[in-house]
């Protein structure tokens, strides 16, 4: 029988920032490169089994 106990939802958010080197014809300098994720998702590991799995929506 499944345990409620062994669902553990999570939710994670991260962001990123990555420097562009060089610059353009007219010799300004490229913009950097960003980004956002966000991910949620629910995680099922019972502890008399030693089986895992998860479930995630992520953008």
């Amino acid at each position: 029988m499944c345990s409620t106990t062994a669902l553990r939802p999570y939710f994670s958010y991260s962001e990123s920032f990555e420097p562009t080197a060089g610059t353009d014809a007219f010799g300004k300098p490229f913009s950097p490169s960003k980004g956002k994720q966000y991910e949620t998702g629910v995680k099922y590991a019972p502890a008399n089994r030693p089986i895992t799995a998860s479930v995630a929506l992520y953008s």
